[in-house]
């Protein structure tokens, strides 16, 4: 071949090239592996390469070994591109093999293509063995295939015997391990090569571990099932007790097409959507989220927005001359209505997969995508497809979304500390197998959720037969969970039950009395664990000491880390316990010899004072004593975590100094009395230097600046991008907005410290001028409570409703809670949320000596204790229609002179109504007879009529300062009597009872006025009352105010969207997610100014077991229209207590703090101060005045 023809050869092949990248990234695949062949095809042969005559003989060389360099880069380019589209191919291909060790065509031409694709790398790599992507794509071929023989094996069942499935097995051993070596090859040169993107190693290490975890999940289900045979999951239980046959496909093929499939699915939850109610002990399953979505995807159980059903025509084509903005908002009408349609099908409470919600964005804005696609289309031309490995976005998944895995809901399960979820096969078969015995499903208690699992987010929910048929078609790889409806009923007499799935059910119950039960019973744990055979880690304190020391044989290890790092501590014994053991005095086998290390000086060790370092003593004890965080340090796991490259963090030196200090403090403790916190304090003032010197600092300010300090030196997320936490769309379900914001958060924040200490606030702020609503989540490591002064105003209201809509009735009287600085409008918003009276018809008076209307801004601080006021249901008061009139009782004798207002006595409650200004003065009095009508008895002859308190009542009003009486059975308007000044003020009526109050002939007395209902708040709050000592603030009252609204102030004020401007929003801030490890600060120090600083020596009274905060989690709370019941159980239980004696910048620091773990917590308190280290004989005295820094942690540390 001539040099001109080598030329025109190798642009041939380029081009051909560029044509299949072209094509693969229009997902054509098989045009694009055509042009990668024909691109091999017209590539020179390299081999044949000479030299020419011309010129110096070394240019000449270094000119061909460049010419050859560029025709093999360009073979290896082929060649990776050919096996790229193959591994496309292959997974439209793929599909589940039949029982009985038939294959059909499509799987036979699929292991041809793995084959083809191990061939195509295994000839390049030879021309280029330093390529990453070779491997990587040779390795995913390797691992598809050990899939498909996997999942050949598992459907053989019976049909196969035992020695062919022991060669078989064997085959697919060395088919994982050959691709599990070709995806540590690709790691170990992308490490190597310099320029390489982090995320790129990344993201081959996510592939490793996932082939390894298919791998597990592959051979647990092989243990599992035992290879059952595969037809017998070819019948499930219908609702009417008969057995039926799920469906195959058209050519026998199983499971059927994606048309089959959905027919089916909606054919079974039809049925269950028209029979009979949901009945007590009805079974639902869950199942993955991720998963959920993409057989959906896979199917087309939903209508897509941007694709028609008539060929895929794109909905969003306006921009080629198709459809109109408007019609396209009426096509995804359209399609919402038929959506909704199957959404109905699904357990109540079921919402639309996160998927749609982009695609409907996609076909209702499609100039926002078309940018992106206008730039990636331009990218694909001019580049190769090996920049875009194995990247199946959201587009392509649109187009043609891939077929399924296995079930696999093992995100959904709590993993075990030692042996993950998979602990729970054994028991999960057990129960498979006595459902198959009894032909029913059976609850998987064994299997525990994950805690704060949110439905639309992490799962769904379907029912039996609809399970059944898709475990039937795909298999499970994990346990099945299934969950099933109780019937409860409402405490209200004659109130309707609801039923709800329960998901956290019977086994929590269990395991939090059984917490409980070891917390009570803790004091005597050292004689339990003499006649228990667990050993605990000599050097952490696991419980998982499986190893000895060689020399001694008596400590025990968790693993060979913390036996090195214990070694320094435990040389000086190992020889004396050696000799113990020899001698016969020690038994090596008892664990209450081998836990020596762990008695009761365990970690009972004091810190120096360097100086005013009180604070920091004082926070490190009660941080050492945070179970799981210690054993972190201790076993030196957290060295794997230090991020020395976040400028956030302190480089890891903040974290080792920490780890020193709880090695000296643990490892030590029969060792030293006390240690120094020397080389902690240095590193904590070279990064934040407001903690230098020896000045007295805040105690609660050190331990907020520790937790971040080791939360980002410990931040596993080395290069986080850019993540915006936006406002919550109120038009979605908030928990799932809740998940996805603590999801966001994640992203930069993936440490030890965050995944038990941080939480989510939930923030609303409601603008008071457009009444927007804007919800916010963020992150939170710590809650300050402020302590109220004085209790929570507790307000008492006397509420009149309007007669006309409810009839005669006395007066309510209400209870509601409001802090010092709440004003009148909080007043009407916490009445309105009780009582179910619109806000805007409320009306609230205050029965003083002059009795006048309360204007909302004014502050209740400003209302006397001893005031009476009223709350009325009436027309708002800026209605100009409408006359507003307060009637006060007056009790008048006929035959007495009224000589100064003597013979004029006011008595009873006063009215407020209001009625439409054309009303006549009958018509008034009768308004008014409704209100009073029920405050008079009955006699033996019957009620007193209405003729008779009309002839003997008399409304006279002030106007001008001169009496006006109102004609009783006058047609004239009162505006007409009184003027029109009568439409613009509050008119103030005097209703004159003559001759008949305290008559024995009418039965009408002035203390029946006074009679009123009392709504539960009001009895329940007087019950506090009466039971509560005034001098001291609950916890659970530092809560209440915590979560109360508040008026944003003039530097805090929000931006809102609505009036596009600054205000001063009403927030309210509640707890949404509540970590494991809960540390509540108490702002006891207050600073007013230089010269007004105080401290707030109010007791708190906490509880130092049970702390039950079930009402202040949200997230956790079950609306009476919830079908899925998700509470987690709330309860916290106290292990450490910061204290602060003295004044606001002078006095010292001490800290209470005992032992616990995962199953309990210890009833024997130590005191730690500074140096000095004591037990707690009396407990009661942890709750004082001094407490300032509470720790508490989970209950069910899960």
């Amino acid at each position: 071949m001539s040099t001109n023809q080598e030329a025109s050869a190798l642009s041939s092949s380029k081009k051909r090239k560029e044509d299949g990248n072209r094509l693969f990234g229009n997902k054509i695949y098989s045009a694009a592996l055509a042009c990668y062949r024909a691109g091999l095809e017209d590539l020179p042969p390299y081999a044949k390469v000479t030299t020419n005559d011309q010129g110096d003989g070394n240019a000449t060389n270094d000119g061909t070994n460049d010419y050859r360099n560029e025709i093999i880069n360009l073979e290896v380019g082929l060649r990776s591109n050919i096996a790229l589209a193959l591994l496309k191919l292959a997974e439209e291909k793929q599909l589940p093999p039949l029982p009985g060790g038939v294959a059909t065509n499509n799987q036979e031409e699929v292991h041809k293509l793995y084959t083809e694709i191990e061939e195509e790398c295994n000839i390049a790599l030879q021309l280029d063995s330093m390529n990453p992507k070779l491997y990587h794509r040779r390795g995913l071929a390797r691992q598809y295939f050990a899939e498909q023989n996997q999942m050949q094996l598992q459907c053989d069942g019976d049909s196969s015997s035992s020695s062919n499935d022991d060669e078989t097995q064997l085959r697919l051993d060395k088919q994982w391990k050959l691709a599990e070596e070709d995806f540590k090859k690709s790691i170990d040169i992308l490490n190597s090569q310099t320029g390489v993107k982090k995320t790129q190693v990344d993201d081959a290490c996510k592939v490793l571990e996932n082939l390894r975890l298919t791998k597990e999940k592959s051979q647990v289900v092989m243990k599992t099932e035992g290879h059952a045979s595969f037809k017998q999951q070819q019948m499930i239980q219908s609702n009417g007790g008969h057995m039926e046959q799920i469906p195959f496909g058209s050519d026998g093929d199983f499971p059927p097409s994606p048309q089959v499939q959905r027919d089916y699915i909606v054919q079974l939850l039809s049925r269950c959507t028209t029979n009979p109610p949901i009945i007590n002990g009805e079974a639902y399953f869950l199942i993955n989220m991720e998963w959920w979505q993409s057989w959906c995807q896979y199917v087309s159980l939903f209508s897509m927005y941007t694709t028609t059903a008539e060929g895929g025509n794109s909905c969003n084509n306006n921009r080629n001359g198709g459809r109109s903005p408007m019609k396209i908002k009426q096509h995804c009408r359209q399609i919402d209505t038929s959506n909704q349609q199957i959404l109905q099908l699904l357990p109540p409470g079921a919402t639309l997969p996160p998927y749609l919600e982009q695609d409907r964005n996609e076909a209702l804005y499609p100039k926002k995508d078309e940018k992106k696609k206008k730039k990636k289309k331009s990218c694909d031309s001019s580049s190769s497809s090996d920049d875009s490995d194995d990247d199946d976005g959201y587009t392509a998944m649109k187009k043609s979304p891939p077929r399924p895995r296995d079930i696999d809901n093992s995100s959904l399960i709590l993993p075990n500390n030692n042996e993950g979820w998979c602990c729970t096969i054994e028991s999960a078969q057990n129960d498979q197998q006595k459902s198959n015995n009894e032909n029913q499903e059976c609850d998987n208690d064994a299997v525990l959720l994950r805690n704060h699992l949110v439905r639309g987010y992490d799962y769904e929910l379907l029912p039996r037969e609809a399970y059944g048929a898709l475990r039937a078609w795909y298999g499970e790889s994990s346990p099945h969970i299934l969950r099933r409806v109780v019937t409860n009923a409402d405490a209200a007499v004659g109130a309707s039950t609801t039923q709800r799935v329960e998901l956290y059910s019977e086994h929590w119950d269990i395991i939090t009395r059984r917490s409980s039960s070891l917390s009570s019973s803790s004091s005597s744990s050292s004689s339990k664990n003499s006649n228990s055979t667990s050993f605990k880690c000599s050097a952490c304190g696991s419980p998982t000491g499986k190893s000895s020391c060689t020399r001694c044989g008596v400590a025990r290890y968790c693993n060979r880390q913390c036996q090195m790092n214990h070694w320094t501590y435990h040389k000086k014994m190992c020889s004396k316990l050696k000799k113990q053991k020899e001698e016969g005095s020690l038994d090596a086998n008892n664990s209450s010899s081998t836990n020596l290390f762990l008695d009761s000086a365990w970690g009972r060790v004091g810190l120096n004072n360097l100086g005013n370092t009180c604070f920091l003593n004082s926070a490190m004890q009660c941080m050492m004593h945070v179970a799981p965080l210690t054993r972190y340090f201790l076993s030196d796991r957290y060295s794997a975590d230090i991020n020395t490259h976040n400028i956030l963090g302190t480089g890891g030196k903040v974290a080792k100094a920490y780890a020193a200090v709880l090695k000296e403090l643990w490892m030590g403790s029969h060792q030293y009395q006390n240690v120094s916190p020397t080389a902690l304090k240095r590193a904590i003032e070279l990064f934040a230097p407001q903690f230098s010197g020896a000045s007295q600092q805040d105690s609660a300010e050190l331990i907020t600046y520790l937790l971040d300090a080791l939360h980002e030196d410990l931040n596993r997320a080395k290069n986080p991008p850019y993540v915006e936490m936006p406002d919550v769309d109120l038009g979605r379900k908030l928990s799932i907005s809740g998940a996805e914001a603590w999801q966001l958060s994640c992203i930069r924040n993936d440490s030890f410290v965050y995944d038990n200490f941080y939480g989510l606030y939930k923030s609303k702020c409601v603008c008071p001028q457009c009444n927007k609503v804007t919800v916010k989540f963020d992150p939170f490591n710590h809650i300050t409570l402020e302590i109220p002064q004085q209790p929570l105003r507790h307000m008492a209201l006397l509420l009149t409703r309007d007669c006309a809509e409810t009839g005669p009735g006395l007066p309510t009287k209400y209870c509601v809670s409001l802090p010092s600085t709440a004003n009148v409008n909080n007043m009407k918003e916490r009445l309105s949320e009780v009582s179910g009276v619109p806000q805007a018809r409320l009306v609230l008076c205050e029965f003083d000596v002059n009795g006048h209307r309360l204007n909302d801004p004014r502050p209740i601080s400003t209302i006397s204790q001893d005031s009476i006021i009223g709350a009325y249901e009436s027309a708002p008061t800026e209605d100009r229609n409408q006359v507003h009139c307060a009637v006060i009782h007056v009790s008048v004798n006929s035959n007495l002179v009224d000589v100064g207002g003597i013979n004029r006595q006011p008595f009873g409650i006063p009215i407020f109504l209001s009625f439409n200004a054309s009303f006549s003065c009958a018509q008034i009095y009768e308004k008014i007879l409704m209100y009073v009508i029920s405050f008079v008895k009955t006699d033996s002859s019957g009620s007193v009529s209405k003729e008779d308190l009309r002839s003997n009542l008399r409304l006279r009003a002030e106007l001008d300062g001169r009496p006006v009486l109102i004609p009783s059975d006058a047609n004239e308007t009162l505006q007409a009597v009184l003027g029109d000044g009568c439409v613009d003020n509050v008119i103030l009526f005097e209703l004159e009872w003559v001759d008949i109050v305290d008559s024995s002939e009418t039965q009408i007395q002035r203390s029946d006025f006074t009679s009123v209902d009392c709504h539960p708040s009001y009895l329940e709050q007087e019950k506090k009352l009466s039971s509560s000592d005034p001098s001291s603030v609950s916890l659970y009252e530092c809560f209440d105010s915590f979560t109360q609204p508040e008026r944003l102030d003039d530097e805090n004020m929000l931006y809102c969207s609505g009036c596009k401007k600054h205000v001063q929003a009403m927030k309210t801030v509640t707890l949404w997610r509540i970590p494991k490890i809960l540390v509540v600060h108490l702002k006891r120090f207050e600073y007013r100014g230089t010269f007004n600083r105080s401290k707030i020596g109010v007791l708190v009274d906490f509880p130092l077991d049970g702390l039950d905060l079930d009402s202040h989690a949200p997230q956790s709370s079950v609306a009476q229209d919830d079908f899925v019941d998700d509470r987690v159980p709330m309860m916290y239980d106290l292990f450490g207590v910061v204290n602060h004696y003295g004044r606001m910048g002078y006095g010292h620091y001490t800290a209470h703090a005992r032992r616990w773990d995962e199953t309990g917590a210890e009833q024997k308190w130590a005191e730690f101060d500074d140096e000095n280290v004591t037990d707690v004989a009396n407990t009661d005295s942890i709750v004082s005045p001094a407490a300032y820094v509470l720790f508490y942690k989970r209950r069910l540390f899960l």
